[in-house]
């Protein structure tokens, strides 16, 4: 099931590459120069290497002690929020609140990682949904936000993608 989800998101990322670049085969297409994916999931570890964090524990736990604040871009996560515990900070795995009842949780980073594997440069932006639960009212924010990430009623700078990987 996983597979055939990232296939169906690798090709609709690739449609949507098609769709808004001039030259379909330039490398900015292949790579998704340009393009946001909103992931909405359990959130994201944006300090990790992989996405252009610092890559330490230290990077990590900074952004766990201040969960009221982020400064964006963080890499290349350039925006998100966590309906979960309201707040501005969509940082995974929070010692405070664990994902599920085997304890926390780094599956809104492993689905991020995917879809960076297929679009190594797409601009991610994350929302924090999922955590005990993937409550509705949590899922909506969440897609009014992929939708007007800044919130200024433009569009324009919406998500081109949404990812839901939510359990069942």
């Amino acid at each position: 099931a996983v597979v055939l989800a990232l296939l169906f998101l690798f090709f609709i990322v690739l449609g949507q590459l098609r769709r808004s670049t001039l030259f379909p085969d330039t490398a900015a297409s292949v790579f998704a120069t340009g393009q946001k994916v909103a992931v909405l999931d359990t959130g994201i570890d944006y300090t990790h290497k992989v996405f252009g964090g610092e890559g330490t524990v230290e990077a990590y736990e900074a952004a766990q002690a201040d969960p009221a604040s982020v400064s964006w871009p963080q890499g290349q996560v350039v925006g998100g929020f966590d309906y979960m515990r309201n707040d501005a900070d969509p940082i995974e795995n929070d010692q405070d609140f664990p994902g599920s009842d085997e304890g926390y949780t780094s599956h809104g980073t492993s689905v991020s990682h995917s879809v960076t594997g297929i679009a190594p440069d797409v601009e991610l932006l994350v929302y924090s949904v999922c955590g005990g639960g993937c409550p509705f009212a949590a899922q909506v924010n969440a897609l009014e936000a992929a939708m007007d990430p800044n919130g200024d009623g433009d569009l324009s700078d919406r998500a081109d993608v949404i990812n839901m990987s939510l359990g069942g």
